[in-house]
């Protein structure tokens, strides 16, 4: 048998073909767009998880602010990032200048992987090695802040 032969066997026939009439492709529901997706996640979310997070990325964006940080933050590079991570976690402080309790600092970071995961950013500051120092340095004031 040559190459442009083939045994009945290697093709599978499925009898007569019917495509969907008219009327039944009308019918079919139209999806749903990425920005309806995105909307529908968001007004499932718990209010006090949107409220926290909200807060959260505002004392973070001050941060960046403050360190002069220009671009989308989103698009700040790993290496950049982990550095800025740590410098937060090491200065952050509240408005009155008092310290952060430790589990509000550990929220800080789940609240900036939310924002980074609703933004669609590549990068995991809970997980990706870029960001292991960060973590460290998290882990670490949150020793302080316990003594």
């Amino acid at each position: 048998m040559s190459e442009s032969e083939h045994s009945d066997s290697e093709f599978y026939y499925s009898g007569e073909l019917q495509l969907p009439t008219h009327s039944e492709a009308t019918e079919r529901k139209s999806l749903l767009s990425n920005q309806e997706i995105k909307k529908f996640i968001t007004s499932q979310q718990q209010a006090n998880t949107v409220k926290k997070t909200t807060y959260d990325m505002n004392v973070f964006e001050r941060f960046l602010n403050e360190c002069g940080e220009k671009q989308n933050f989103v698009e700040i590079p790993p290496e950049e990032l982990d550095s800025l991570l740590c410098n937060f976690y090491i200065t952050a402080k509240k408005k009155d200048n008092s310290e952060y309790e430790p589990d509000t600092m550990s929220s800080f970071s789940r609240s900036i992987q939310r924002f980074l995961d609703d933004n669609n950013a590549k990068v995991n500051i809970l997980k990706d090695e870029e960001f292991k120092v960060s973590r460290e340095v998290l882990k670490s004031k949150r020793r302080e802040l316990r003594k």
